[in-house]
């Protein structure tokens, strides 16, 4: 049990590695250009609106709100040993079982392929090695000054 839960925690604690590829913030419009000509709340098929897109740093969701609260889902990831996939992604569907839900999903992965050129996934931002706080930084002038004020007063001192 020990060795189990050591082992949990130590995968947990791992980070990702610097040459994994990850979707970084600021990019929602190329995410959206690859849905073209289909937009946010709008309808892909008669009674089905792209209705949220959520980017997350390893995967798209695409939700399709359908009549009567159907739902249909597309999830991105990049491109694996999936069966279904574009230039740059593995796609996964969670759709209803209606023949329209499936169809407004159909109809974004067409969009997906005639738009996805194959280069969306980058690798991760090697971030700048952060430096360690150094305590002796910003107190060496106090201490000299107290040192050289402590010595003069003994010079005096001796003088006198």
């Amino acid at each position: 049990m020990r060795r189990r839960l050591f082992l949990g925690v130590l995968l947990a604690a791992i980070p990702l590695r610097a040459e994994e590829r990850v979707i970084e913030a600021g990019r929602e419009r190329e995410v959206l250009a690859l849905l073209s000509p289909h937009e946010l709340a709008h309808e892909v098929v008669p009674g089905w609106k792209l209705w949220n897109v959520k980017i997350g740093a390893r995967a798209i969701e695409l939700e399709l709100a359908g009549p009567g609260g159907a739902e249909a889902r597309l999830t991105l990831t990049e491109r694996g040993d999936a069966g279904e996939s574009s230039a740059s992604f593995g796609i996964a569907r969670d759709v209803a079982a209606q023949t329209t839900g499936r169809a407004a999903a159909d109809v974004l992965v067409a969009a997906l392929g005639k738009n996805d050129s194959g280069s969306f996934w980058r690798p991760r931002p090697h971030a700048a090695p952060v430096e360690p706080p150094n305590p002796a930084r910003g107190i060496a002038w106090p201490l000299g000054v107290a040192g050289l004020s402590i010595a003069a007063m003994w010079w005096l001192s001796r003088r006198a």
